[in-house]
């Protein structure tokens, strides 16, 4: 079957507070319009938490006009620790009170959190790391944030914002109006240190407010996912909801060993994984399954196809298979004992009993595991029988019937 389709994916929590973008184009003349001075001992500057010493960089202070120093936005916000106490203040007086924006941190109160996912206090210094790169004073991702608390992942390096919040593993499946929400929390807690003059720590002025507004909206691209409900608590997506890469895999086992390996015809096509041994350059059953639910989560932007090589040990003949497309699989000539001459008879039976077996799943409204919409049902199926041309073979027997057809 083609990539064809994209009906949305799930998976579980993560960064949902790195959002900014460089600022370096916004911010970089920050210190232009600030005339805070500090004494030193002349007017060459001095060097500030990673910006350069006197050249005027937004991540160090700049040689003021009387001879002192200007603080940078990035002093102003309080440096690294200030940021990341900007970031706790947020979670905790606005997000983690919010009915809905708190259900998208479920993986940071899951106690253990799951692996490979971030406790609050290194999203905390992810994000605080992340807004000092970008005013050019400190590094991203940088070294992998320590937290012992967090057992599963005590050392959780940071990601990009569309690995943190809708790729594999970590599908959040936020919408418009749950990400301007949270962008509105960030904003409801800077706009009190807007001064008409910023000069002291903690006051940041109307245009640098501006620029990190427009920042944080110019994120929404890449934080938020097509057709995820645009409010509203957490919903998993179709993928997750499906259960992900082993639920694909028991989905796709369960209906070859309850439907196709004892239906007289469509048996018969899979005479290549009952013989011993398999050929060479066939996959077994269980690599069938894998491919198969590997193609499903690509297709659902969760996972990639063709991916790595499958394993199988008891394929004795090819126990490392790569996963192959549609037309390879079904009716390449040149791939000896891949040409199945499927019907279109044939074909319309198997998706039958996909279809069979996802029809119970359909509710009026899907927001559980194990549960999907009419409308996703669908288009999984629409999906499905637009692989039709790949998989079947012009000049076979439009009527059902066993191999070779």
């Amino acid at each position: 079957m083609k990539r064809s389709f994209s009906v949305g994916r799930a998976s579980t929590g993560a960064l949902c507070l790195a959002l900014l973008v460089p600022l370096s184009a916004a911010c970089s003349d920050d210190t232009s319009d600030t005339t805070t001075t500090k004494p030193d001992s002349g007017g060459g500057g001095t060097t500030g938490g990673g910006g350069t010493t006197g050249g005027g960089t937004t991540g160090g202070t700049t040689a003021g006009a009387d001879g002192g120093t200007t603080l940078s936005l990035y002093q102003r916000l309080g440096g690294k620790t200030g940021l990341e106490m900007f970031v706790k203040t947020v979670v905790e007086t606005k997000v983690l009170t919010d009915a809905d924006l708190k259900t998208f941190f479920f993986n940071q109160v899951a106690s253990p959190i799951p692996a490979g996912h971030p406790s609050a206090l290194q999203i905390e210094v992810c994000f605080g790391r992340f807004v000092g790169a970008a005013l050019m004073a400190d590094t991203y991702p940088g070294a992998a944030v320590n937290d012992p608390a967090n057992t599963n992942t005590p050392n959780h390096t940071c990601r990009s914002m569309i690995d943190a919040h809708k790729g594999p593993g970590t599908m959040l499946n936020i919408g418009s109006a749950n990400f301007d929400k949270f962008v509105g929390a960030i904003a409801a807690s800077l706009m009190p240190l807007v001064k008409p003059t910023a000069t002291k720590a903690g006051e940041i002025t109307q245009a640098e407010f501006d620029a990190l507004a427009a920042a944080l909206n110019g994120q929404k691209m890449d934080v938020t996912t097509t057709g995820a409900p645009s409010s509203g608590p957490f919903v998993p997506t179709l993928y997750d909801r499906l259960g992900g890469k082993a639920g694909l895999e028991a989905f796709v086992k369960g209906v070859v060993d309850n439907h196709i390996v004892s239906d007289a015809n469509l048996k018969t096509f899979f005479f290549n994984q009952v013989a011993t041994p398999i050929p060479a350059g066939h996959p077994s059953l269980k690599q069938i399954e894998v491919c198969f639910g590997r193609f499903v989560g690509a297709a659902l932007q969760a996972d990639t196809y063709p991916g790595a090589a499958v394993a199988d040990a008891t394929n004795t003949n090819t126990p490392s298979f790569t996963c192959r497309s549609m037309v390879d699989s079904h009716k390449n000539a040149t791939v000896v004992g891949s040409q199945l001459h499927i019907g279109s008879g044939t074909f319309d039976k198997f998706i039958g009993y996909i279809a069979m077996d996802l029809q119970p799943l359909i509710k009026p409204t899907a927001t559980k595991a194990g549960q999907i919409t009419q409308g996703e049902f669908d288009a999984l199926a629409a999906a499905l029988n637009g692989q039709k041309a790949d998989v079947t073979t012009p000049g076979a027997s439009a009527t059902l019937g066993p191999f070779p057809n």
